[in-house]
């Protein structure tokens, strides 16, 4: 199976893996890779397209997308299981939940009658939340002369690549344990200046325990995606290509 889909956007790369997780729960043999000429996600698999898309639009219609939401978000807990720290995952604004979030997404895909990866990808409704992890729908009130968050203005947002790009981040970029006064932890992520997501398009056909790693120290492009800090909340940019530093299967 092809999907045409850049990576250079982070939440078409995020949605991939999660797409690619979710499909080696159904067939643990399926292995996946990145061409880059054009840009397309290679997944090699017996399941038809038609039945894997069918598995998808199963899987963000149930509370999975919740609980893999809420194991990324929490960076750390307290006893009782309310978050501590946040990791840099978290980009929404203050005033919005996760678990509202969540609903509102699963919420706008029952609307939905696409059939195939790439019509998932691309299937939009207007909302006025999102997880900040797709450019297309950033909210940059510098470009259009007034805040859309402060007016709650709707904006076209990709639910699907959303909740399947929350199930890629939480499956192959964790959080991880920081060492003692560190704040900056999720793995893939730059706490320096300026401060991204740092990712790789994997160029060899590997199976998904192979791949979580090459997503962040494989052989391929390297990708860099900026975080965007707005007043109350932030998004993720266009990627650009970051291949310094790659030797040996890649450097962290």
């Amino acid at each position: 199976m092809n999907l045409d889909t850049n990576p250079t956007n982070p939440i078409n790369y995020l949605a991939c893996c999660g797409i690619f997780e979710l499909l080696s729960r159904l067939e643990n043999s399926a292995a996946a890779h990145w061409e880059v000429q054009p840009p397309k996600f290679v997944m090699q698999a017996s399941i038809s397209e038609q039945n894997l898309v069918n598995a998808l639009i199963r899987a963000v219609s149930s509370d999975r997308a919740l609980s893999h939401s809420a194991t990324l978000m929490a960076e750390t807990l307290h006893g009782d299981g309310t978050v501590a720290k946040r990791s840099a995952w978290k980009m929404y604004a203050g005033n919005q939940t996760l678990e509202r979030l969540c609903a509102d997404m699963v919420g706008a895909c029952d609307d939905t009658d696409k059939r195939t990866l790439r019509d998932l990808l691309a299937f939009s409704v207007k909302m006025t939340g999102r997880f900040g992890f797709d450019p297309r729908s950033s909210r940059n009130a510098l470009d259009t002369g007034y805040s859309a968050n402060d007016l709650s203005i709707s904006i076209p947002t990709y639910p699907f690549a959303e909740l399947l790009a929350l199930v890629g981040a939480a499956s192959f970029f964790p959080s991880r344990l920081a060492r003692p006064g560190e704040l900056e932890s999720t793995r893939g992520w730059s706490g320096k200046y300026p401060k991204g997501f740092h990712y790789v398009a994997w160029a060899n056909p590997l199976p998904v325990a192979l791949a979580r790693i090459a997503a962040t120290r494989g052989q391929g492009v390297r990708l860099f995606s900026r975080r965007a800090f707005r007043d109350k909340y932030s998004n993720l940019t266009f990627a650009v290509i970051h291949n310094r530093g790659i030797s040996n299967g890649g450097t962290e």
